[in-house]
């Protein structure tokens, strides 16, 4: 964040004001839940351990991950590994999500 903050020019204050006023999210719930979209898409597309996507969310310990999970998505880690119907990206007000390497970028992170 200290990198935006001098790239920008805004103290944190007001950078985290306007970043929250355009995504609708503050800048650690954009962070957690992109990273929890990247863990999702892995656990349905790769054959990642639930132990691995804990990691590349950024969660040290698994049960703190399960429960981010099921905050977020309304279903357990497992469930999307293996619920075809469950998507991986996490309702967003300012549409923007993490996009898997295999998709071309689009605008969005």
């Amino acid at each position: 964040m200290e990198d935006l903050v001098q790239l920008a020019g805004y103290s944190r204050f007001h950078l985290t004001r306007l970043f929250a006023a355009t995504t609708g999210e503050s800048a650690s719930q954009f962070s957690r839940r992109i990273r929890l979209e990247r863990a999702a898409w892995h656990l349905k597309h790769t054959p990642i351990s639930m132990s691995e996507a804990s990691q590349q969310a950024g969660y040290s310990d698994e049960s703190a991950f399960y429960k981010a999970v099921r905050k977020a998505y309304g279903a357990r880690a497992v469930d999307l590994r293996r619920c075809p119907e469950l998507p991986w990206q996490i309702p967003a007000q300012s549409g923007i999500h993490w996009l898997p390497p295999s998709l071309p970028q689009q605008g969005t992170a």
